[in-house]
Parts: C-alpha cells; structure tokens; sequence
C-alpha cells in the first residue's frame, strides 16, 4: 500500500511518486497527509525511522466524521460478530483503502484513523452489548501504541501541493544566515551531529521573505535533503577536500526549514563543530540556493526554490553582499540579474569576476589559433585559385584564337569550293586569278560567315561576268574583267592589224 524507494531513485522523485499511490488507494487522504506519510516512509528506508515514528506511516488524521462508513469492510471494525452481516461490525477504526467493490464497499482496510480510534473508545458500551475483553484489550492496545502520534505526525507534515505562479525573476545564489540558537550538538560512537539547525528562515537579512509554499514544497521534493557543508564559499568550483559534512532529516517546522548536520570526523568537520557551538561569533553558515522571486504590494518574497547548492562555513554569514545584492542601508536589495552590472560585479564580487577575466584572457587561445590558421589556409588557397584562373583564362584566350583560325580556314575552304564552282561555267580566259580573287572577297553579311548569302553573291557575279563575255564577243581570250569605256574592239584591232 506504501511503496518503497527503488536503490536508484531520489527523494525528489520518491516523495510525489508515493503520494500518487498512496492517494490512489487511500481517496480520503489529503495532499499533507500522504505527503507526511511518503516523507516517514523515505526516512524508514534511509535512515531507519525510531519505532515510535515509524508507527505514524500506519495512521491518518483525516476528519473521521467525513469517512463513509458504510463503504468500509469487515476488517475495518474491531469488533466482528458475523462477517457476513453488516450490522453486526461494530467500532470501526480503519480507513478504506483500494478500488470500490460491486457491494459498494473498499476491498482493501487502509490506515487507522486516530479521530475513529478515539471514537471507539468513547463508544465502548454504548453498542448495547457487552464487549468482548479481547476487543477492549486490542483498543487498549492501539491507543497505548499511538499516543502521542499525532503530535509527531505533525512534525512531518508538509504543507497542501501548492500551485507557485510561474511568473517571476529566476535568481541565483540566494545567500542566508543559517541559525544554531536551537541547535542540539550530540556526539555518540565518535560521531557529530548537530540537529535542529535553522537552515533556513522565513524572513531574510535583504529585505525580502521566503513564502511557506515555496519552503515547503522545497522540502517535499527533496531539495534540503543530503545539501553538502563546505568550509567557505567556493571560487573555483566545489573541492571535495574542503566537505565538512551534509545535511539530513530536513523538514518544514514552525515556518522554518530544518535539518541535521552530520559531520566528518576529520579536520573540516570538527572545525565545523568546533566553530558553530564554541565560537559561532567567528564564523557563520550560509545557505546557498537559487529560487525565483516575485514582488506582491510592493514587497518582494521568494516564491520558489529551484536548487539547494550547500551550506557554507565563511568568516561572515549572509551580510557578506552576494551577486545580487546592493549598498542600500534600508536593506531593499534588488536581487533581479537583468539589474546586476560589470561594474557592481568588480566592485562587489571580485571572486567572482577575477576568475571569469583570467578563464577569458587564455580559454579560447586555442580557438583562436585554430581560426588563424584556418585563414592562412584559405588565403594560400585563395592565392592558388586566383593563379590557376589566370592560367586558365590564358589558355581559354589561346583556345579560342586556335578556334577562331580554324573557323576562317573552314570558310576560307568553303569559300574556294563555291568560287571554283561557279568559275566552271565561264570560259577559260574568264577564270582570271583576278577575278577569283574578287569572288572570293565578296561579303556574306553579318558577324558570322553564311554559306548560303555567299554563295548566291559569287553565283550572281559570275553570271555578269558570263553576259559580258557574250555581249562582247570575248572567248578564249584572257585578261580584262570588262572593256574599258573608249577601248578598241576586237574587230577594230583585228582591221588594224591588215593595214
């Protein structure tokens, strides 16, 4: 009905695990009472609870007159004359525990209830028959075992699942004063523990409160438990050779959250011992968290505790400024980090930001030198583009000469086979080099060679030069493209000639 912490698993994740079952199968059972009951169940399992306390994880202190006690079965009542008729139970004492039956009743008996208990024992006689001595003997019994529990049920009790704003400023390193006025130092076997150490107060020293939802939910989910005791704050990160000690048996208690130190026996943890009950002016302990904070009618209140870090033992307590804190002698400390500077940073916290400034002058050496090399490789690689371009736009401009050339001797070629061609049809004397040298001139138009425009030019200048030859009666004769204007004729010369 209660179950046990698994070997792996954390108070934090125990405790709420447990309320859901135990509430599972205990309906009545309110959010403080299962969780006071999950917080026992965790200390009996690591700790090995007290007897006497170990009694509370079997009893409830719900509102009895509230309990339907027609649900509860048999096992309930103390006193049974006939199992199978009802109204023969008689003082019922138990709670109901598991799934509702088909007769409308719990199937299983759940916590004793210490209101039912008292009941019972005001209703002995009043049942109208005379009660068995083994019956009285059994009541005796419980009553005598459980005196008292209720006062000690109360020392565990945490306060209803609270439902926190979300809203709110995260803040970090939350630093308190943790008080030793209620302090117990005991030493047994050679081993310190000093209980009911003030880890942590309602009321800060900045101006500012602790809401108790917020305390008791931190204790709940086991932020204060097993919370380390290093000796001075940490600069560095946390060394192991400076721990003193943890804190156990955390519990919320009279608007305070409370705990046992248990120390080491060397030389950290007796100085701790030493210090907080011989010389607590010389030193102080503070308690290091981060939370979330809210301000309501102009006051400001933590509102939730996220991280518990440790407890510290410094030569000042909580009135060394932390992170967050101002000069501001009224004591309002504005603990927001959007409002934190560099300089409030220098100024207040140096442990802080000398090593920052010193990790951020050499951390990224390396980084660094790695992208400087990474340039000079993609320079010289730049450097190697650009040459091989310029080579490459050389040999592309001696391509393409070498193209172009071969482009005028395919013309030049095509050209000389429409001349020669052409030429065919006119007579021998006509086909002069002079003549196939203007043929071969001739234009097609355009940027570009076209084969077909020259090719009808040549045609068309041959056939002229074919009609001229006719119309002049020139054949087989070489020489002149065409007869010059005032020239003899053939048979001008050849009359000539016989004179």
């Amino acid at each position: 009905m209660i179950p046990k912490p698994d070997p792996k698993e954390r108070q934090f994740e125990f405790v709420p695990r447990c309320i859901k079952d135990v509430q599972g199968s205990n309906a009545t059972l309110a959010d403080d009472e299962a969780g006071a009951i999950c917080f026992m169940a965790w200390q009996a399992r690591y700790e090995g609870a007290h007897p006497a306390e170990a009694s509370i994880l079997e009893i409830s202190t719900a509102d009895w007159s509230k309990v339907d006690k027609t649900r509860l079965p048999a096992s309930c009542f103390l006193w049974v004359e006939d199992t199978k008729k009802k109204g023969t139970w008689h003082l019922p004492v138990y709670m109901g525990a598991g799934k509702i039956g088909t007769d409308g009743m719990y199937r299983e008996r759940g916590l004793l209830n210490l209101s039912g208990l008292r009941v019972a024992e005001a209703m002995i006689g009043g049942t109208g028959k005379k009660v068995p001595k083994s019956v009285e003997a059994r009541l005796k019994g419980l009553l005598k075992q459980h005196d008292g529990s209720e006062a000690r049920y109360e020392r565990y009790r945490t306060p209803r699942t609270p439902r926190l704003k979300e809203s709110g400023s995260a803040v970090a390193h939350l630093v308190e004063d943790v008080k030793f006025d209620e302090a117990e130092f005991v030493e047994e076997d050679g081993k310190r523990q000093v209980r009911n150490v003030v880890m942590l107060g309602a009321h800060s020293s900045h101006g500012y409160d602790y809401k108790q939802e917020a305390m008791g939910t931190a204790v709940g989910g086991g932020l204060y438990e097993n919370v380390r005791i290093f000796i001075n704050h940490s600069r560095e990160g946390r060394d192991l050779m400076c721990l003193a000690g943890i804190f156990r048996e955390s519990r919320h208690e009279d608007g305070k959250v409370k705990g046992t130190a248990y120390l080491l026996d060397d030389d950290y943890g007796r100085k701790f011992w030493n210090i907080a009950q011989n010389m607590p002016e010389a030193a102080g302990c503070s308690h290091v968290a981060d939370g979330k904070m809210i301000k309501e009618d102009g006051k400001k209140y933590v509102a939730a505790i996220t991280h518990v870090h440790s407890v510290d033992l410094v030569v000042q307590g909580a009135t060394t400024q932390n992170v967050f804190e101002g000069d501001d002698p009224e004591g309002e400390t504005n603990m927001d980090l959007k409002d934190v500077t560099v300089e409030e940073l220098r100024t207040s916290r140096p442990d802080i930001t000398r090593p920052l400034i010193q990790e951020g002058a050499t951390s990224r050496d390396e980084e660094l030198q790695a992208l400087i090399d990474e340039k000079a490789a993609l320079t010289t690689a730049q450097e190697a583009l650009t040459k091989e371009k310029a080579e490459l736009e050389e040999q592309n401009k001696e391509l393409q000469a070498k193209i172009d050339e071969m482009a005028v001797l395919d013309a030049t070629r095509q050209k000389e086979s429409v001349v020669d061609k052409a030429l065919s049809d006119l007579p021998e004397q006509a086909r002069t080099d002079l003549f196939r040298n203007q043929c071969l001139a001739v234009q097609s138009g355009g940027e570009t060679f076209d084969l077909k425009v020259f090719e009808g030019k040549v045609v068309e200048l041959v056939t002229d030069r074919k009609t001229l030859c006719d119309q002049t009666g020139v054949r087989n004769q070489g020489g002149e493209q065409r007869r010059e204007e005032g020239s003899p004729t053939a048979k001008e010369i050849a009359g000539r000639s016989k004179l």
